[in-house]
Order: C-alpha cells, then sequence, then structure tokens
C-alpha cells in the first residue's frame, strides 16, 4: 500500500519527493543558507526559524522560485547570504538590487509573511529625516 504521509515529518500531503510542504521548505533552507559547510550561516538561524514556522509554507517556496537562476533573484539572495558574500547589515541591504520591501522586510527583519502583509500606514512613522517602521504587535 503506497503512503501519502511525508516520510520525515510523517504529516500527511506530500508536496515534493515524498516531503511535506514544511519539510521541502526545511530542505530549501538548509541548501540556500548553507555557510559551505553543510549547516546552515549561525547568524541567519532566526530567519530559517521564521521563515519555516511562517502561516503559509507555500508562500515561501513560491517565493524561493521567483526569477530562479537569476542573479537578484530571492533564491541567489538568500544563497549569498548563507555563504557571508552578503554582510547582514542595513548598509548591504539598501545596495542590493532589485529593492523589493516584502523581501527586504523577510529577509532583513525575519518577519514572517502573515505579519508583513498585515502592515498599514500606521506602521510608518516619520521622525525628522528618518522613517520607521513599527514590526511590534503593540502600538
Amino acid at each position: 500500500m503506497m503512503s501519502y504521509r511525508c516520510s520525515r515529518c510523517g504529516q500527511g500531503k506530500q508536496h515534493s519527493g515524498r516531503l511535506s510542504t514544511r519539510c521541502t521548505l526545511a530542505s530549501r533552507l538548509d541548501d540556500l543558507l548553507d555557510d559551505g559547510t553543510g549547516r546552515i550561516r549561525p547568524a541567519l538561524l532566526p530567519l530559517a526559524e521564521s521563515l519555516l514556522n511562517a502561516d503559509n509554507p507555500v508562500s515561501i517556496l513560491n517565493g524561493l522560485y521567483t526569477r530562479k537562476g537569476k542573479t537578484g533573484s530571492p533564491e541567489d539572495l538568500l544563497r549569498r547570504l548563507g555563504r557571508g558574500e552578503i554582510e547582514l547589515t542595513h548598509e548591504a541591504f539598501h545596495t542590493l538590487q532589485p529593492r523589493g520591501a516584502a523581501a527586504h522586510l523577510v529577509l532583513l527583519y525575519a518577519q514572517p509573511c502573515s505579519r508583513v502583509v498585515r502592515l498599514t500606514i500606521d506602521d510608518v512613522v516619520h521622525d525628522n529625516d528618518q522613517v520607521i517602521l513599527r514590526l511590534g504587535e503593540s502600538r
């Protein structure tokens, strides 16, 4: 009898190969954020955890395949972050092309996509010459 459960976590509904959506995402992140040692770059572990715990892991997987194989694609940026080719600083992120506000927030602040899509104009504060984005739940 054929099993339709994930061979890793045992959950139903396989996504890719014999893995569930979340296990497929975990494998993809392991690959993309690899620092060259076969492990996720330690500084990126919170990012990986946040992306892996997203409410809808399919949306994260779909986002990773946007412009696949092209310079500046989410896949390319994550791979370069994993290898340490991109510093984890605001300045480094400001030089990246193409610029995408949601991608920037997801990567830099490790915010789950469900939080990013709930941002409103009230979450943006102008303070003198700075623009501040409130990412916490309280106002």
